[in-house]
């Protein structure tokens, strides 16, 4: 508790603070890709299967790296193990479970809010497929998803050139809107106004934030804020990030890039024909990271979508007729302005939050 994140609440309830959260909330160690929750001793458990009237689960890995399995026993079982628990408590009123919208894969058009039918799913049957072959498909469908990654890489000067489509949506949406929409949909529920069953909180039907758009944004901010070096001298940026429509352009562009880099202070050094080896072999290295890292995020950029949001609309709609409920709760996309989000509380934050260690891909060499 003791986070910066919770820093507001600490200022409202001053010495007061932590016996109000002693008094709120209750931490039990757990583990979601476990079949108990991870819940190992049983009176807890009992005594949660019994009370609990309400469950948020929004548990889920989104390491752009992360192993196949730890995926798939987190962010897949893990809803799994939630929704069996949660029909064995006899006052639950409400499950609300929060995903991103990628796992609509790579589906082009408009997005509607309509749940999975049970019906439809027996269809999808994986008739001669063994374990390994179902696994390997299954895998190909991509990782955890962010522009987090671009945005501090080009602000160090290490990534300048990306793959990505010119007219792709960044379905972008500031993380309090989506905590609003999950209370007042809890709210709502709870009080019978709404049976939906699915809602999006997203940007790109009402005030879509393209990926040029994006571009612009990290130029305008990072010749404002430049990031340091190890040294301590500020990395100019010069220009905006070439963006380009194929793999093969990106990865010819990178290893140009690093060859660009090097080649002078191999001829500074003077050094002997080994040395165009050690030059090769990390030139190559330096460029498959990068390369990889890209490709990780190429779906994600060349995604031609929109996510359908009249359920939440709706809600919204609710929400002027329940008392207490005011523009605390707003979840509108079209109050949003992209450019002062990103540059006067996004990016800062971003780049206040990650050290060059955590995103930057040149720590690794």
């Amino acid at each position: 508790m003791g986070k910066d994140l919770f820093r507001v609440l600490r200022y409202k309830w001053g010495s007061d603070f932590g016996s109000f959260i002693s008094k709120k909330v209750v931490v039990v160690a757990g583990d979601v890709s476990d079949q108990n929750l991870g819940i190992k001793d049983k009176n807890t458990r009992r005594l949660m299967l019994e009370e609990l009237d309400i469950i948020v689960h929004s548990a889920a890995t989104t390491n752009l790296n992360e192993r196949y399995d730890i995926e798939m026993e987190t962010n897949t079982m893990g809803a799994f193990h939630v929704a069996n628990f949660a029909k064995n408590c006899p006052k639950l009123e409400i499950v609300l479970h929060v995903s991103t919208a990628y796992v609509c894969g790579e589906a082009e058009g408009l997005i509607v809010e309509e749940p999975l039918i049970l019906e439809k799913l027996k269809e999808l049957q994986t008739h001669n497929c063994n374990k390994e072959e179902i696994e390997s498909e299954m895998k190909s469908f991509g990782h955890a998803r962010t522009m987090d990654f671009v945005v501090v890489n080009y602000g160090k000067g290490i990534l300048t050139d990306f793959v990505g489509n010119l007219e792709t949506i960044l379905d972008a949406i500031p993380v309090d809107m989506v905590v609003n929409v999950m209370i007042v949909a809890s709210m709502a529920h709870s009080k019978g106004l709404s049976q939906n069953l699915m809602y999006h909180i997203g940007s790109s039907m009402k005030n879509p934030f393209r990926i040029t758009d994006l571009v612009d944004v990290m130029y305008y901010y990072f010749t404002k804020n430049p990031c340091v070096d190890k040294y301590g001298k500020p990395i100019v940026v010069t220009k905006k990030m070439n963006l380009f429509s194929t793999r093969l352009c990106t990865k010819l562009m990178i290893y140009l890039r690093a060859c660009k880099y090097h080649i002078p202070h191999i001829f500074n050094q003077q050094l002997h024909k080994i040395a165009y080896l050690h030059f090769y072999v990390f030139c190559s290295a330096f460029a498959n990271i990068l390369f990889k890292h890209t490709l990780i995020l190429l779906t994600f950029k060349c995604i031609l979508n929109s996510f359908d949001v009249k359920n939440a609309e709706n809600l919204g709609i609710i929400t002027t007729r329940v008392a207490d409920m005011d523009d605390r709760f707003n979840f509108d996309s079209k109050s949003i302005n992209w450019t002062d989000y990103m540059m006067n509380v996004h990016f800062p934050g971003l780049m206040k939050q990650y050290s060059v260690k955590a995103l930057s891909i040149g720590s690794k060499m």
